[in-house]
């Protein structure tokens, strides 16, 4: 191992706020923009060519270069892909490693650490709006590392697990693209019925939380969070078979189109992958098989038709009526058609979604093993191996 002390050694910059230009052809990247360990160009700051130039005159970002969130929230990390059209935000610190002290993609791990980032927390804590100043971000204690070729050789395990997990995003969003395209062309000249004439529509429910034996068991349950994802893998909770039989909840199946009917999370909607019981800030659109691809476009197609019956201030909401009453293009044939063909494009999204599942786990297990020297180089190849 070798002794670094603290990243003051890196080179970072960080700009002040600059007017967007809708039709910039450059990105800065702030903490919205920065969910998951990938940018989300859609969340990012559309700037134009002068506001990039004098953003980036210090240190010209480059592909591998890290951006650091200093604030709203203090911590994600992403790796600029392609550096020619990104820019760091307002709240966020660009970091590169010096060559021959550090490798670029082992920083970007580093950063991720449980130890680093519980020193980021702990700095942030106690002020009204949790933030770290530049400074902070300078004099962050990176520990002891290891030599160069470890680091090499982390970066290159970990980053394998990352390399897969983004091609399979790829498939992902190519594949929901072509179906809704499909789906548009198909439905064009096909009439409209009310959802609830189609498939059920069905509310979700709660086990009390007084009764422990409702909680914990090995039933998924799902709150209306879960439906942020276009194909929902994941349990927000377990619930217990009494806990299933004593409330309002029921066992949706996989293919039911969850939409989120409250608050923040109101008119989103996934694709069970599995079957999982919901919450009542969830209605799960049930549909018969041979129709639930076409009901689940079609379903999504209608979101803006769901929105405007939305009511209440701050929680604004809609109830399982308004789901139920939802007009959609319907033609039995053209569904069950559309189905029969785009099935195994469907079944491929949701399988790249299930591996991401596995390789994201693994990752979050053998970064911080990885970093700690718990497990050596040898042992976490054997791992990868196994899932990419």
């Amino acid at each position: 191992m070798t002794v670094l002390g603290t990243l003051v050694d890196l080179v970072d910059c960080e700009h002040k706020t600059a007017p967007e230009s809708p039709h910039g052809e450059f990105f800065a990247v702030g903490t919205p923009a920065m969910r998951g360990n990938v940018i989300n160009y859609a969340e990012a700051r559309r700037i134009d060519r002068d506001t990039f130039e004098h953003w980036t005159r210090r240190m010209k970002p480059r592909a591998g270069d890290v951006l650091f969130a200093r604030e709203a929230p203090v911590g994600p990390v992403v790796r600029i892909p392609d550096a020619e059209n990104i820019a760091p935000g307002q709240r966020t610190v660009l970091i590169r490693a010096i060559p021959g002290l550090l490798d670029a993609r082992f920083l970007y791990y580093l950063l991720q650490s449980p130890s680093v980032q519980s020193v980021v927390q702990s700095l942030a804590a106690g002020s009204t709006v949790p933030h770290l100043n530049v400074a902070d971000v300078r004099t962050l204690d990176a520990g002891q590392l290891p030599r160069m070729p470890v680091q090499r050789a982390i970066g290159e395990i970990l980053g394998a697990l990352d390399d897969k997990i983004a091609a399979n995003r790829s498939v992902v969003a190519g594949g929901l693209e072509l179906l809704n395209f499909r789906f548009e062309s198909a439905r064009r000249g096909v009439g409209k019925l009310m959802l609830s004439e189609l498939a059920q529509v069905l509310l979700g429910g709660t086990p009390s939380r007084k009764v422990d034996g409702y909680w914990g068991g090995d039933v998924p349950w799902i709150n209306s969070g879960a439906c942020n994802s276009r194909v929902i893998f994941s349990a927000s909770e377990m619930i217990t078979r009494v806990g299933l039989e004593k409330s309002a909840a029921k066992i949706l199946p996989a293919g039911t189109t969850c939409v989120a009917i409250t608050g923040a999370t109101l008119g989103q909607m996934g694709w069970l992958a599995a079957p999982m019981a919901a919450n009542q800030s969830v209605v799960g659109v049930v549909a018969p098989p041979e129709d639930r691809l076409w009901l689940h476009l079609a379903v999504r197609a209608e979101r803006e038709q769901l929105m405007g019956w939305a009511t209440g201030g701050a929680q604004q909401h809609v109830n399982k009526n308004s789901v139920g009453s939802l007009a959609v293009s319907y033609d039995s044939a053209s569904a069950k058609n559309f189905g029969k063909v785009n099935r195994p494009l469907m079944e491929r999204v949701v399988l790249s979604e299930g591996e991401n599942e596995v390789l994201s786990a693994t990752r979050g297990e053998l970064l911080p093993l990885l970093m700690s020297g718990k497990i050596t180089v040898k042992d976490a190849e054997k791992t990868v191996e196994e899932v990419v």
